[in-house]
């Protein structure tokens, strides 16, 4: 599973600094949480662009793709075949899961086809 961030800003410089601030909250150590990317894309321009590139980079399919936002503007890039789970205050554990089991059901990847709760990450 790679690990992207995109993130549309003309102001790089602060953008990348922004990312490089985030704390690990998993490990206590000095590693920071942006170090967890294997992509990270800080330009201006639409998420559609973004996955573009990211296809183009990873060679990944549009629909093995789960993208978390928190605009709903950005929901555009499920035109390219992207699963997209709209967040509205940060992604939690809850957003991470429920984001995933809604991508393994429209993906037909659920470990039980019939089943409609949480499964395991």
């Amino acid at each position: 599973m790679l690990v992207t961030s995109s993130v549309s800003s003309s102001e790089t410089t602060l953008a990348a600094s922004s990312l490089s601030s985030l704390p690990n909250p998993i490990e206590s150590k000095t590693r920071k949480a942006v170090e967890f990317f294997d992509h990270l894309q800080i330009y201006p321009g639409s998420k559609r662009t973004h996955f573009s590139h990211l296809h183009r980079e990873t060679g990944i399919p549009y629909e093995e793709m789960l993208f978390f936002d928190d605009e709903p503007r950005n929901r555009d890039v499920e035109n390219l075949g992207v699963i997209m789970w709209l967040v509205r205050d940060g992604v939690t554990w809850d957003e991470l899961e429920n984001g995933v089991h809604t991508w393994r059901k429209k993906t037909g990847k659920l470990k039980n086809a019939s089943d409609d709760g949480k499964d395991e990450l």
